[in-house]
């Protein structure tokens, strides 16, 4: 099946269903699965802390990674200069190895260590967006955006819901086993998911399309740590429900992205065709304004049901709006020389 395209060469449909059948299609697949892995794999220490506090001595101001800030900062230089499929792949197989490590840490420090440079994995969410710029037409590039971030996202929930899976599975098949040996081996499924998405971008090689070679966007993105990691641990240590209950629950957060964030990118190409750039900015602005309040209400709920349902919310809203910026983002500084 051929996709339109413009005068760039850009696809000026966007068909999510149909296969990998294109130049255009199998890119967006390979990204957003890619983008997957590294998501699953950043996140998958958050619903195991309650184990790795245990064997570690941890507190919970470590809890979180912050490579992912000078990361972001760095990758969109990189694109510029090697294009984003040659930066997905280089990041992925970069940072693969410290998802290994993780299986091998046995201090504090180390573990700080290890997750810092893990956080450089989600670099890749630019060269993402970026390779789905490069892909779609201004008439698509929102939705395609919207789509390929919020698929790739539900690695967030992916890991919520099954490292503690995995966990129990490996005490399960190997009666005796220590707990910090079995959570331990439970790193080796997101590491070789991130290995086996980084080859499969690596081997596509160089797509023949005639692409916008102009200036590309660089973009910070907003950085820190993505707020679903610290779902199950928040449910564990407020609401004393168990692990595995934990991770179901908070699952919800990210698998929202399999909806919410292709919605928002919907709406912003609505929007556009109909109001302009103040039409994005305007649904912008009043998602986001939406997922603000929801986030101060989460913290007010005092319920395991209350807090889950205004999470629901709120992860609604907050991804929505993330679909949204990438349905601007794509035209901020056309005119840059």
């Amino acid at each position: 099946m051929t996709l339109p395209v413009d005068a760039d060469g850009k696809a000026t449909e966007l068909r999510p269903f149909s296969g990998a059948a294109t130049p255009h299609m199998l890119a967006f697949h390979l990204s957003w699965l890619s983008l997957f892995a590294r998501f699953f794999s950043a996140l998958s220490p958050p619903p195991l802390l309650p184990l790795i506090r245990d064997s570690l001595s941890l507190t919970d101001s470590v809890a979180s990674f912050s490579g992912i800030v000078l990361a972001r900062l760095l990758i969109g230089p990189v694109c510029d200069l090697l294009g984003p499929r040659a930066a997905t792949a280089a990041v992925s197989l970069s940072t693969a190895p410290f998802v290994f490590a993780l299986s091998a840490v046995g201090s504090p420090a180390a573990f700080i260590a290890v997750r810092f440079f893990i956080g450089f994995s989600l670099a890749g969410f630019v060269s993402n967006q970026h390779w789905m710029s490069s892909l779609f037409s201004a008439d698509v590039v929102g939705f395609a955006n919207g789509v390929s971030a919020g698929w790739a996202n539900t690695g967030c929930g992916a890991a919520q819901l099954l490292m503690p899976m995995v966990y129990s599975c490996v005490v399960a098949a190997f009666a005796g086993v220590p707990s910090a040996t079995a959570w331990r081996t439970a790193f080796f499924v997101p590491g070789a998911l991130q290995t086996v998405t980084a080859v499969a971008v690596q081997s596509m090689g160089r797509m023949r399309l005639r692409l916008d070679t102009g200036p590309h966007i660089r973009v910070l993105l907003r950085g820190g740590t993505n707020g679903g990691q610290c779902i199950a641990g928040y449910l564990y240590d407020r609401f004393d429900v168990g692990i595995r209950r934990a991770g179901v629950l908070a699952v919800v957060f990210g698998l929202m992205n399999l909806v919410s964030r292709p919605l928002g990118g919907v709406v912003s190409d609505a929007m556009g065709r109909r109001f302009g750039m103040k039409g994005r900015l305007w649904s912008l602005y009043l998602v986001q304004t939406l997922a603000g309040l929801l986030c101060v209400l989460l913290g007010r709920v005092g319920s395991v049901k209350a807090t889950v349902g205004v999470m629901l919310g709120f992860s609604l809203f907050v991804q929505a709006a993330s679909g949204l910026t990438f349905g601007v983002v794509p035209f901020v500084s056309k005119r840059c020389v």
